[in-house]
């Protein structure tokens, strides 16, 4: 087991609760209830199981090595190959999944690799939210660095996972990922870091483009992930994304106007003025 710095994300899918609880008091006549169920289904434990294996896929596919190491010098092959095994954890139970890496300082790389892993999961978790909201699939997250633990292959233990866990549940409130302080403590250290050759300067380089990735909500002023920042848009296609998450927003905010849920009201109307701060404005103003 390892115990030092640890990247935090606790993700968890929104409104799966109440969908699930309308499986006991289904009320359909018989030959609809077949229909009825998969609806439900498909909502609930469909919805899990696509955001599943877009965060597994993409996590996987972040330590994989793009290039092969005998096109190296010699003296470059391991670094390279240290640099490259970051090693993401994923563990996912319910509607909730769990990302986490350590963050440790390498011998060989000082804390270079630290910024790259810290870089590559804020652009996953931008990457898979916009997506996911695209597709009408809610995520409310929260991001932190604290120490942990490894207490099994795929599991973080300590103020790391408790950090996140209360960032997810106390302070997103809507469709947002909420960064804590532990990690814009952790971008300040590495700053101030001297990498060792070749890779001096690229802790603060991968620093500056981590908080590039993160901004002031415009409702409460809190830090959260900034799924909407100029570096996420030059990704494959995401420049699409937004107006199809916008439209479905505003579809949402009406639904749960007409139903008079000033909870769920409330969380549309932050999402939509982020978008709207951010550059996509809504079709028809909130109240």
């Amino acid at each position: 087991m390892t115990y030092g710095p640890y990247l935090a994300i606790l993700i968890d899918l929104l409104g799966q609760g109440e969908e699930l609880m309308k499986l006991e008091s289904l009320d359909a006549p018989e030959d609809q209830k077949l229909d009825a169920i998969v609806n439900i289904l498909s909502h609930t434990a469909g919805n899990v199981k696509t955001v599943r294996d877009w965060i597994t896929e993409f996590f996987a596919s972040l330590s994989k090595v793009q290039r092969s190491a005998e096109e190296l010098p010699p003296e470059a092959r391991e670094g390279y190959l240290r640099f490259r095994a970051m090693n993401f954890k994923v563990n996912a139970f319910s509607d909730t999944i769990v990302v986490s890496a350590g963050l440790m300082k390498d011998p060989l790389l000082g804390s270079a690799k630290s910024g790259e892993v810290l870089h590559s999961a804020l652009m996953a978790v931008s990457s898979v939210s916009l997506a996911a909201l695209a597709a009408g699939i809610p995520l409310r997250a929260g991001i932190d660095v604290a120490p942990g633990l490894d207490i099994g292959d795929v599991e973080v233990y300590g103020p790391a996972l408790v950090r996140a866990h209360r960032l997810e549940s106390k302070q997103a409130d809507y469709p947002r990922a909420a960064i804590g302080d532990g990690l814009m403590r952790f971008l300040d250290w590495l700053e101030q870091q001297v990498d060792p050759k070749p890779w001096t300067g690229y802790s603060a380089e991968r620093a500056k483009a981590c908080r590039a990735l993160i901004c002031q909500a415009p409702d409460d002023g809190s830090l959260m992930l900034h799924v909407l920042s100029s570096e996420v848009m030059k990704l494959p296609n995401h420049h699409e994304l937004p107006p199809k998450v916008l439209s479905w927003a505003e579809a949402e905010l009406a639904r749960h106007q007409e139903a008079n849920s000033a909870a769920l009201v409330a969380r549309y109307e932050r999402l939509i003025q982020y978008f709207a701060v951010s550059g996509y404005p809504p079709s028809t103003p909130v109240s």
